[in-house]
């Protein structure tokens, strides 16, 4: 199966991965990955899924993942990833025409606006011909320079990995905003966090149709 990168949100971390697997009972998406190389102090996660269709079924529910990527390569240095990335050059032949952007982004560090030029830049040996659009295009490709926890104070000059794909699609983060308690006409002293809560609805596998029991029912 094609492999996948999740880029989950750096909260909750020892729940990501029930998240993950109940997102995959949910969905009824079959998913592979190796647990040993899973790190809560990363936000990252190579999974193997049928389809890219499929990895965007698996997220759309998730609330501790920020996006999925269809994983192009990685690298310890940006020389690392180009000699991993002109190996599959027919790869990118599909992209050759369409409307594109890229997104670069860090992770335990901000990159400035100069920086990040010029990392869009340094993948100019793929010749894409078609027009750069902001906003809805057909191909978004993503970036992300890993220097670890964004706590950590003494960032590292170098990133210990750069990340890079295609962005497919999107987590259900949003929804933590839209049932944030702080918006409640009443809060309760025994009121849960509306991420945590909607993490334990993915985990309960709850869905249209299922009978859901909640002792807690109440404030």
């Amino acid at each position: 199966m094609p492999l996948f990168l999740v880029y989950f949100a750096h909260f909750h971390e020892e729940f990501r991965l029930p998240e993950l697997d109940s997102l995959s009972v949910l969905e009824n998406v079959p998913i592979a990955y190796d647990p040993a190389s899973y790190s809560p102090e990363s936000p990252f996660l190579l999974i193997q899924v049928e389809s890219a269709a499929q990895a965007v079924k698996l997220v759309r529910r998730g609330i501790l993942i920020r996006f999925v990527l269809e994983y192009w390569g990685s690298g310890k240095t940006y020389d690392e990833l180009f000699s991993l990335l002109k190996q599959t050059p027919e790869r990118w032949s599909d992209y050759m025409t369409c409307s594109f952007k890229f997104t670069v982004d860090g992770f335990g560090r901000s990159l400035s606006q100069d920086e990040k030029i010029s990392v869009i830049e340094s993948f100019s040996f793929m010749a894409f011909k078609g027009p750069i659009k902001m906003k809805n295009p057909d191909a978004e490709f993503f970036v992300c320079e890993e220097y670890g926890e964004p706590d950590n104070p003494l960032p590292k000059e170098t990133p210990k990995m750069i990340w890079f794909g295609r962005l497919l699609g999107h987590g259900s983060r949003d929804l933590i905003d839209k049932f944030d308690v702080k918006k409640r006409k009443y809060l309760g002293n025994t009121t849960m966090d509306a991420e945590l809560s909607l993490v334990m609805a993915n985990q309960a596998l709850a869905r249209n149709g299922a009978l859901v029991y909640d002792p807690f029912v109440g404030t």
